[in-house]
């Protein structure tokens, strides 16, 4: 590359084709003359010859000057000219290029690939070998390594490239740069997410050897933000934002979703400047909090922008136990009923004798004094309890006689007291203060409940620590004690209510709940046999939850237990995600792992930073090309004019045409998201008529204008390459796709109508169903991608989402797609319908059901298939397709083929399996 001041020539070498211009001015400065028109008779020809030898005329020197131009401007436009383009790279050597990519780069990750893309094709510019190496260990578990690629192989390699949800090693990716380099000169980058690497300035500073770094990071507005979750005192999740740089106000919002994605609580958090965390609790009702499956900072998209909780972050595993002797029948007055209706709706209950129970691995287990305990059973509840249960027991008739139990966390005085009866001289007590240091801090007492009768704890300097709820005359009510990793907890009056109005009242559902939060949840050991949870989703760098990556080892319940442990930190090994089963699934999330990284700040002297940018500066070609165009074409018309074939009227045609050529905007070499604009149809006399006139010029496809920007143009761009694809390949002739609002176009022109669904659209208002419906009846299809990764998310976490922006729409009834359908052989014959991601599933309406000549009127799928048929400005795919690579996106595209051609021919292949019989009739 050649500069010229601010002008810049990629292939400066074409520029020689200038000095061809003389020969040229030789060769084109003759044209014939104008024929002459002469009348019959034939005598005619005769008059005015001229026996002479006569030459061609020369050619006027401006329409010679001007063919010299128009090939002085395609030679131009051949070597690339760029206006302002100031970009080089500094020293000499290839390009060494260090991209970060662990679980604090995926925020920001398309953008920063394209500005790397642009990088590599400096270097292809200035003939430089590129060496590329990523941080992060892939989904294998196999080491950074430096590879040394051309400028093809590394735009391909950036393309593919994908951060993970778990650290990068950078010593790693530094060590493999060394001993791919051995010794200099090279040009380093380094593609930074923006936060310090651990040993960061010492990494970099090893690579200043070799001459020039430069660390690229984003600005401090777009590094990201990290959310955690604990429980509050109250029992409510307390969620802390944190944020890597504190130098400007942020406006954050807090979402609560449930499994199905639904949002079940929004809480902005406005952080000013120098405020680095913030902690807010979410004070959900009960009933709602049950259905919490995980926490994000919208907008974010990454993996420490997403806190996944346990499934039964609310729901314990508790068993009740049962005496054998009594049965399982149960009385409205046996302390197990009155147990059940306040345990059931908070907990997963078990009701089986004491040995089943301990067996198998409850998390909290609650013994009604009826239940007689052998020295067996007594043994068992000891050792569980020591290996981290609680066990909740309650005072009665049998307890009273009998204190010197062993599995109580006070020591018990023989009989009980009776505070109210016909030969007492006192009256029922009520309740007094719940301790602040146990687990009902926080509760009100009610003045509703009393109590008349009670065991009571012997005396002592630890009674006061154990009890942690009491009456209004100071004696315990309830009392608790650590007993190994569990607790021993005792109510001194009866589960029933036959000595108090306790478990008549709410407060005695909620106080339950709160014992419940004690338990782990799950026993971490089995007899001697520690228990494993297998992987049963995993978290990915954007926050998405997906499929469990194949080398994701069983995760020990005990690492578990705090959201730690998972040796060896996260890695593939340990990804984040649930471990378990649909039953139990126990979260390990990113932000229990890693701390909140610092800013990017302790660079070593020398080192260059700079941001993520994609200007090239103004690109000359397709201007100078389209102006060579205009001027072929004045040529040609003037050269007829001058021959006296054309007309004064007939003149009119081609200056015509190049004033409909002169609008033509060329493009810039940058794709831009564009929506067919209708004023700009020619011959536009309102709105609504220049929309019809740009919708009916050919087969135009449709898509819905959802107002985020990236995903309408990935859209657009989706449709285009379908639409190049289309009329490569087939007899369809595709126009420039159009953006649609719901609401204020006409949805008849179009086949097909694409819409991608964003978890920010609003909801569809009563215009723009009733133009749905009628788009539907008169024939029209709609191809709704959901575009998530996960298979099975069309059936659980975007459900939600379908049926509120579809929420009024005729939907006819769906079903997967059977074997045969003739969607799978309108045009190829298919078996899978990928897109930008695998498979997950297509629904179609059941074939024979429809109305419209067969065809569905509505198709839905979760594969993203507009990123995968989106194609750059230079033709080049915009996103990879992952897992089956370029295959998968031919497989895409074809499923594309098949769609159009399936709407726009009806049940044609289905009517092909009539054929023999129609030509046996025929026969006949």
């Amino acid at each position: 590359m050649i500069s010229f001041g601010a002008l810049s020539f990629i292939e400066p070498w074409l520029l020689l084709g200038l000095l061809g211009l003389p020969l040229l001015w030789w060769l084109l400065r003759v044209t014939p003359p104008a024929p002459k028109q002469l009348h019959f008779p034939a005598i005619r020809l005769l008059f005015g010859l001229n026996a002479t030898e006569q030459t061609s005329a020369d050619a006027p020197w401006w329409l010679v000057l001007l063919r010299l131009v128009a090939v002085a401007l395609l030679i131009v436009a051949c070597a690339h000219p760029l206006m302002n383009d100031n970009r080089t790279l500094k020293g000499q050597g290839p390009l060494v290029l260090v991209v970060e990519n662990g679980w604090t780069a995926a925020k920001g990750w398309t953008g920063r690939m394209d500005a790397l893309s642009a990088i590599v094709d400096l270097a292809g510019r200035e003939e430089r070998g590129v060496i590329t190496v990523s941080t992060a260990p892939g989904a294998d578990g196999e080491v950074p390594a430096a590879r040394q690629m051309n400028h093809d192989d590394a735009l391909s390699w950036l393309k593919s490239l994908q951060p993970f949800p778990w650290p990068g090693d950078p010593e790693a990716a530094v060590d493999a740069v060394e001993e791919a380099l051995s010794e200099g000169p090279a040009n380093v980058v380094w593609a930074g997410s923006g936060l310090m690497p651990m040993e960061g300035a010492g990494l970099f500073g090893r690579l200043q050897r070799y001459g020039t770094i430069k660390i690229l990071t984003p600005e401090s507005q777009a590094l990201p933000a990290f959310v955690a979750v604990e429980r509050g005192a109250a029992g409510h999740p307390t969620v802390r934002i944190s944020r890597a740089s504190d130098s400007f106000p942020q406006q954050l919002a807090v979402l609560a979703r449930g499994a199905d994605g639904r949002v079940l609580m929004r809480q902005d958090v406005t952080m000013a400047q120098g405020e680095k965390s913030r902690e807010l609790a979410l004070e959900l009702p009960q009933a709602i909090e049950t259905q919490l499956a995980y926490i994000e900072v919208q907008g974010e998209r990454h993996a420490g922008a997403v806190y996944l909780l346990d499934t039964l972050w609310d729901r314990v595993a508790v068993g009740l136990a049962q005496n054998v002797a009594a049965g399982s029948s149960l009385t409205l007055l046996s302390d197990n009923y009155y147990l059940t209706r306040a345990l059931a709706p908070e907990a997963e209950m078990s009701q089986a004798p004491v040995d089943i129970l301990v067996r198998s691995g409850q998390g909290m287990i609650v013994l009604p004094d009826a239940v007689a305990l052998a020295e067996e059973e007594r043994e068992m509840l000891d050792r569980w309890t020591r290996d981290g249960g609680v066990l909740v027991r309650f005072a009665g008739p049998r307890l009273s006689h009998h204190p010197d139990d062993g599995l109580l966390p006070v020591t018990l005085r023989q009989g009980g007291r009776i505070q109210d009866g016909a030969m007492q001289w006192g009256s029922a007590v009520k309740l007094g203060a719940f301790s602040d240091d146990g687990p009902f801090a926080g509760l009100e007492p009610s003045e509703d409940v009393t109590v008349t009768r009670q065991v009571l704890a012997q005396p002592g300097p630890d009674l006061a620590a154990r009890t942690w709820a009491e009456l209004d005359d100071g004696t315990p009510l309830v009392t608790g004690r650590r007993l190994g990793k569990g607790w021993l907890v005792l109510f001194h009056t009866t589960a029933n209510a036959d000595w108090s109005s306790l478990a008549l009242s709410g407060l005695f559902v909620e106080m339950l709940e709160r014992l419940g939060r004690l338990s782990s949840s799950s026993q971490t050991t089995l007899g001697d046999e520690i228990k494993l949870l297998p992987p049963l989703k995993t978290l990915d760098a954007f926050g998405e939850l997906g499929p469990p990556l194949k080398s994701a080892r069983a995760l020990p319940v005990e690492d578990g237990e705090d959201g730690a442990g998972t040796e060896g930190g996260l890695s593939a090994l340990f990804p984040p995600g649930l471990y378990g089963s649909e039953g139990f699934g126990r979260a390990v999330n990113v932000m229990d792992h890693m701390t909140v990284p610092e800013r990017l700040s302790d660079i070593p002297p020398g080192v260059e930073l700079d941001g993520y940018r994609t200007d090239a500066g103004f690109d000359l070609q397709p201007w100078l090309l389209v102006s060579a165009l205009l001027l072929v074409l004045l040529d040609a018309w003037l050269s007829l004019y001058l021959r006296g074939q054309l007309t004064a009227v007939r003149t009119a045609v081609p200056v015509l045409a190049l004033i409909l050529v002169g609008i033509v905007q060329p493009g810039s070499g940058q794709a831009q998201q564009t929506v067919i604009s209708p004023a700009a149809a020619p011959g536009a006399n309102n709105p609504r008529e220049a929309f019809a006139l740009a919708a009916s010029g050919g087969t135009a496809l449709a898509y819905v204008v959802t107002g985020n920007d990236q995903v309408d143009r990935i859209s657009q761009e989706g449709l285009e390459g379908l639409g190049r694809v289309l009329n490569q390949r087939t007899a369809v002739e595709a126009t420039q796709p159009i953006g649609v609002d719901l609401v204020q176009d006409d949805l008849s022109f179009f086949p097909l109508l694409y819409w991608p669904i964003t978890p920010d659209q609003p909801d569809l208002s009563r215009t723009a169903v009733e133009n749905l419906n009628q788009f539907m009846a008169a024939g029209g299809t709609i191809l709704i991608d959901t575009r998530s990764k996960n298979p099975n998310s069309l059936l659980d976490s975007e459900r939600s989402e379908l049926w509120r922006l579809t929420r009024g729409l005729d939907i006819p009834p769906l079903t997967k797609i059977p074997a045969g359908h003739v969607l799978t052989k309108s045009f190829y014959l298919l078996q899978e319908f990928p897109g930008r991601w695998q498979d997950g599933g297509l629904w179609v309406e059941p074939q024979g059901r429809g109305a419209n000549d067969g065809v569905s009127r509505m198709v839905i799928g979760n594969a993203d298939w507009a990123g995968a048929w989106a194609l750059d400005s230079y033709g080049r795919p915009r996103f990879a397709t992952v897992p089956g690579g370029e295959r998968q996106r031919e497989i895409a595209y074809r499923f594309g083929v098949n769609l159009v051609m399936y709407m726009l021919t009806g049940n044609y292949k289905a009517d092909q399996v009539h054929v023999p019989a129609i030509l046996e009739r025929l026969g006949q």
